[in-house]
């Protein structure tokens, strides 16, 4: 199977997951804990690059935060229709490290970060908060 020609492919739903499924036992034989914390990062980064708009835009929203609807969760499989911007950005940095260090950028963080306090504020409108998101 070669990987690269295979995410030409990818324009289906049932070939994401095959894929995705694929990456992620392979990486569960030498990173069982972090493969099994990260699996729906893994499932959007794979998503990002297919050919299909649809399918990449869905991977990049989870990536950003906003979560999935349940038919989007359960036709790719993921385990949660969100997770915490940190841990996403922890999901990110791990896959990046199993290569070499990485230097990940704030600016590039800056939607994410965005999200997060948004998020914070939504979470505890009754505290005296001033909140300026920019």
């Amino acid at each position: 199977m070669n990987f690269g020609e295979d995410t030409k492919k990818m324009t289906k739903p049932s070939l994401i997951v095959k894929q995705t499924k694929i990456i992620i036992k392979t990486l569960s034989k030498k990173y069982q804990i972090e493969t099994h914390e990260y699996q729906d990062v893994i499932k959007a980064l794979v998503m990002m690059i297919s050919k299909d708009f649809e399918i990449r835009d869905i991977g990049y929203s989870w990536l950003q935060g906003l979560g999935l609807d349940e038919k989007d969760k359960k036709t790719f499989r993921f385990k949660r229709d969100q997770m915490p911007p940190k841990d996403i950005i922890k999901g990110i940095s791990w896959i990046m490290s199993l290569k070499r260090p990485v230097i990940l950028a704030l600016d590039q963080l800056g939607d994410l970060l965005k999200t997060a306090c948004l998020c914070i504020v939504k979470e505890n409108p009754t505290d005296n908060v001033i909140a300026e998101v920019d």
